[in-house]
């Protein structure tokens, strides 16, 4: 319950500090992926002034658009971890079972793998 309100916070900052500051020409949402048919077949954007990391760069975050049709869908919070030579993620539509919550490894050539580098990307 703590992760979802935490999650709901961010977002909210997010849609704050929209409002508060005007946009920048700079902000851009970029392609990130297709999902196929039985995925939903959406395109995938990441939202990239919402990336965020911390001083070491072990902890990413960073909204993810579903738009399909011209409208966006769905907007998805991903979060990456490394831990020691393997980064993992989570994301606000995972189910989380326990209070430990659960992260996917990221693998070569997945959903994961490409919002990752996008995020590390823009970070350079």
């Amino acid at each position: 319950m703590k992760k979802y309100l935490s999650y709901l916070a961010v977002f909210f900052i997010f849609c704050f500090s929209l409002w508060l500051f005007p946009q920048s020409a700079e902000a851009t949402d970029i392609w990130a992926y297709t999902a196929a048919p039985q995925d939903g077949n959406y395109q995938a954007y990441v939202v990239s002034e919402s990336i965020q990391w911390n001083n070491d760069y072990s902890k990413i975050t960073c909204a993810v658009k579903q738009v399909k049709d011209g409208s966006v869908q769905k907007v998805v919070f991903w979060n990456f971890d490394r831990l020691s030579d393997e980064w993992r993620y989570q994301t606000s539509t995972m189910q989380k079972p326990n209070s430990f919550g659960h992260t996917n490894r990221v693998y070569p050539n997945s959903w994961g793998a490409y919002i990752l580098k996008i995020c590390i990307d823009y970070l350079r």
